[in-house]
């Protein structure tokens, strides 16, 4: 027989890595009020290991702990996030502070829409091209031109390719996607609606430091999905960017779209509702039910952020947690290998091989046993990888990096 909180049970409540299930454990027959003041704690942070995940990312750790003390009721409703209906006082408050939040930390200008969009970065593959399709007058023709300099520009380029032309850059293509092109190595089509680029690709490791700068002459449109939130965009800059939150904002559902107020009219009459950027803009990104508890952990991260320093401590932790993983790796005469010139070197995802690539799954293997969780590189390109998002603490990154030097002192013979 077992007692918690008072409340007795003829057996002991089944767990799952420490925690006990609502449906068995004594506890949710307390009110939440209670819960707080006897100080049960129902955590998984004491076990959690760090996680190098590509994504969903690892979340700070004071967002879980805030998640876990206010799941059983938002606010003063009295109803769990879970369940808080997206017609409320209490959700639409937290819709307008958490756009607000993001106006505010991110800089961006009055004259851009900010949106909260479901499907994903891949629904923004084709969100783009449907909702600028007649910027070059053709309603029925997209014209675009897009910078394929990893993966996942070239799947937004598959995509728009649906639609009408889209002419790759730089041409002739960077072999193997091991840098950023230089502005004056592509030269943007005079009748295209947009140019596209990713500011970072997660798979190759490479990351334009610098924001593409058109001027005015040519709507610039940016996958920032990956790092967004980890340095400052010159957001004016750009036409239409978008994120998901899944790498440095949130879980996984949830997709930032941040649209100038010009360009929400140019839409094909095919493009889905639902993607629709004015529509969703009329709608407050409420056109259909949104992600409630996706946009309420994004504005828990959000209130972490400012509470830690804002954007510019974002950017000197994302620098000091890659700095130290590079350093790594160039000071191993070829033991670590990183395909990437240094000059476009992400600061949140870093992609390496072992000179002895049969050693790879030791590592992994090694790795975990030590704490030290998804460090495989991406199903197409295979290797290792440590993706170092605003999530992972400056210790868990030092962390890898002792790891990393013990590793190569056991095996480099």
């Amino acid at each position: 027989m077992s007692k918690l909180c008072g409340i007795r049970s003829d057996r002991p409540p089944k767990r799952f890595l420490g925690v006990l299930p609502i449906s068995n454990c004594p506890v949710s027959q307390c009110s939440y009020y209670s819960l707080r003041l006897i100080g049960c704690q129902l955590s998984l942070i004491q076990n959690s290991m760090p996680s190098f995940a590509a994504g969903p990312a690892q979340l700070p750790k004071e967002v879980v702990e805030r998640i876990q003390l206010e799941l059983p009721a938002f606010e003063d409703s009295g109803v769990s996030i879970l369940s808080l209906t997206h017609r409320s006082t209490h959700f639409t408050n937290l819709l307008n502070r958490t756009i607000r939040d993001l106006r505010d930390i991110c800089r961006i200008p009055s004259n851009y829409e900010i949106l909260l969009l479901p499907a994903g970065g891949a629904g923004q593959f084709d969100a783009v091209p449907l909702n600028l399709m007649r910027l070059n007058g053709d309603s029925n023709q997209l014209k675009a031109d897009y910078l394929v300099t990893g993966l996942w520009s070239q799947q937004a380029a598959k995509h728009a390719a649906k639609y009408g032309q889209v002419r790759i850059l730089p041409d002739p293509p960077i072999e193997k996607f091991i840098r950023f092109p230089k502005r004056d190595e592509y030269e943007v089509s005079a009748d295209s609606a947009y140019l596209y680029y990713c500011s970072n690709e997660t798979i190759n490791g490479v990351e334009a430091h610098d924001d593409v700068d058109l001027g005015m002459d040519k709507v610039v449109v940016a996958d920032t999905s990956s790092n967004f939130c980890t340095r400052p965009f010159a957001v004016s800059k750009h036409g239409v960017m978008f994120a998901c939150v899944q790498k440095n904002l949130g879980v996984a559902g949830l997709t930032v779209v941040i649209v100038r107020n010009d360009l929400l009219t140019f839409s094909h009459p095919f493009c889905p509702s639902v993607l629709n950027y004015r529509c969703q803009k009329e709608h407050n990104s409420v056109f259909n039910t949104p992600p409630t508890f996706n946009i309420y952990v994004l504005n828990l991260v959000l209130q972490w952020m400012r509470s830690q320093g804002g954007l510019e401590e974002m950017f000197k932790r994302s620098i000091a947690k890659s700095s130290a993983v590079y350093a790594v790796i160039d000071d191993s005469k070829g033991f670590y290998i990183n395909p990437v010139s240094v000059e476009s070197r992400s600061h949140v995802n870093v992609p390496f091989r072992l000179r002895n690539t049969e050693l790879e799954k030791t590592f992994l293997s090694s790795a975990k046993s030590v704490g030290l969780t998804d460090l495989g590189g991406h199903r197409t390109v295979g290797g290792l990888r440590a993706s170092l998002y605003n999530g992972l603490t400056m210790e868990e990154a030092q962390r890898l990096v002792e790891f990393m030097k013990s590793f190569q002192e056991a095996y480099d013979k």
